[in-house]
């Protein structure tokens, strides 16, 4: 299963049918780790709406960096349990951070805004 979650198919159907997953293509689930604690995996509409979020949350501000300084929707959502394992989209594990502290957090951070034409 993607990123060490195993799909939990009851959560997940609960999930679509409550409305809390919209993905027309039903590829956001819900996944259990590997101690029972249920997890999301978002794709499409549903990464789009958990990404405003946390964006909303942050009201703007850099959760990343020691000092607070403001960078409006020119952040970036940030996973904080990163990597191949544990990375659940879950609303706790992200934060809005500037491209600086991205790109200094993940060595090679390809999607970075800051320095595209």
């Amino acid at each position: 299963m993607p990123r060490g979650f195993k799909r939990d198919r009851t959560e997940t159907e609960r999930a679509y049918q409550d409305a809390r997953f919209t993905d027309k293509r039903k590829r956001s689930f819900i996944g259990r780790d590997s101690q029972g604690a249920l997890h999301e995996l978002l794709a499409g509409e549903d990464k789009s709406r958990r990404y405003v979020e946390i964006m909303d949350r942050a009201s703007g501000y850099c959760e990343g960096c020691p000092t607070q300084h403001y960078i409006g929707s020119l952040g970036e959502w940030d996973h904080i349990q990163a990597g191949l394992s544990g990375r659940c989209d879950c609303a706790h594990n992200g934060r809005w951070v500037c491209a600086e502290f991205h790109r200094k957090r993940h060595v090679s951070v390809r999607w970075s805004r800051a320095g595209r034409p």
